[in-house]
């Protein structure tokens, strides 16, 4: 065996430890939350699931942060980031590229500059950009998983962690975006458009954060509970993108998107999950009442937002940074769905439910890590502490 491969496997393992690890923390910073046990710190009194945040925040800033950079190694987009950071120059805010979506986006890129104007170098800039990620994700769970139960779905957030060692710019607005999400699901929608339009300046593609707005507060609830009128105009929609393909890859060309449409993302196996999961979701009409009970009906609306784009973006080779925005919304949706027909299942087969899962999610996680080497280029992982 060649020494890469050793690498490669090395490097799955490294992952899957990390993430089983995350998780697993998580798990305990739910069940400290439940049973509200607390610590006494500078005369105040903090739940101890800040201990366990904590933790997951060191580990991945560890991870991330002080990671090996190198050609071929560390994240294929870093080295080009790192560039960026040594050249770039104060980007105006205003400009005809900017209303193109053609120009460097406004707060990643002057961040960028702010640091180095202040004799930081790309560590400090990596440090805060991974802060944000990491932070946002410990937030949205943190309002979101309330049942210990549904810990093993945690798994799944290593992987816009993972991905963030590349596309880290996509990340960080992504991440922005989970948390502008949570404001939406509370109806406060002051704060939404103040995180929506932060993730737009980190990267124009978070415009689809807009859309979905709109999505929810216009599109008629009605037709949205009706399975019927969804699946048929989700065969509309898939028609009507064939039809005018040439049409929106002509008003892409002289956008900021235009570098999407020279790519190839049709990729069947990477989204047959996402339409099982559309499915069962529709399966089951109590499952929407579910939803509204526990306060996640937004993540109803989310998939069937999902289910009409993905065929437009799919045809223009952009869907893997759409899904992105939405990621850890589908994998508590997810969770959600696993509670819900979990209640539905007898207790002689609870057990088997459970390692069925298990092991689905942890299989589905290897596929997508080694689907991240091929097109990423994350092989292999070294860090410069150990």
């Amino acid at each position: 065996m060649s020494s890469l491969a050793i690498s490669k496997i090395l490097t799955l393992l490294i992952y899957l430890g990390l993430s089983l690890l995350i998780a697993v923390l998580f798990k305990l910073s739910i069940k400290a939350k439940n049973q509200d046990k607390q610590i006494h710190f500078f005369n105040k009194k903090i739940n101890n699931k800040i201990i366990y945040y904590f933790i997951i925040y060191f580990v991945f800033i560890i991870f991330a942060c002080f990671r090996t950079i190198a050609p071929g190694i560390g994240g294929a987009d870093t080295q080009t980031y790192i560039n960026y950071f040594n050249m770039f120059q104060y980007t105006p805010f205003f400009s005809l590229n900017n209303l193109l979506l053609n120009s460097y986006e406004y707060l990643f890129y002057n961040l960028m500059f702010l640091i180095r104007t202040l004799g930081g170098n790309f560590f400090v800039f990596s440090f805060i950009i991974y802060s944000i990620i990491i932070i946002a994700l410990i937030y949205v769970v943190d309002k979101n998983i309330k049942n210990e139960k549904q810990w093993m779905w945690l798994i799944l957030l290593f992987l816009p962690l993972l991905k963030s060692l590349n596309i880290v710019r996509n990340i960080v607005s992504a991440s922005i975006g989970f948390v502008a999400l949570e404001f939406l699901k509370d109806n406060n929608s002051k704060n939404f458009w103040i995180l929506a339009i932060a993730a737009f300046l980190n990267h124009y593609i978070a415009i689809i954060l807009i859309i979905f707005y709109f999505f929810c507060k216009y599109f008629p609830e009605k037709i949205l509970l009706d399975n019927k009128k969804v699946l048929f105009l989700n065969g509309l929609i898939i028609i009507a993108s064939i039809t005018f393909l040439p049409l929106a890859k002509l008003i892409l060309s002289i956008s900021g998107f235009s570098g999407y449409l020279n790519k190839i993302e049709i990729s069947l196996w990477g989204y047959i999950p996402i339409v099982f999961f559309y499915i069962l979701m529709l399966y089951d009409s109590k499952f929407k009442n579910y939803l509204k009970d526990i306060k996640h009906f937004i993540y109803y609306k989310m998939m069937i937002f999902l289910s009409f784009i993905l065929p437009i973006f799919i045809l223009l080779n952009g869907a893997s940074r759409i899904l992105l925005f939405f990621e850890i919304p589908r994998y508590i949706l997810y969770s959600d769905m696993y509670m819900f027909f979990k209640s539905k299942i007898s207790s002689n087969y609870l057990k088997v439910y459970e390692i069925l899962t298990t092991i689905f999610i942890v299989l589905w996680l290897i596929f997508r890590i080694v689907r991240m080497w091929e097109g990423y280029d994350l092989v292999p992982y070294y860090n410069n502490l150990f």
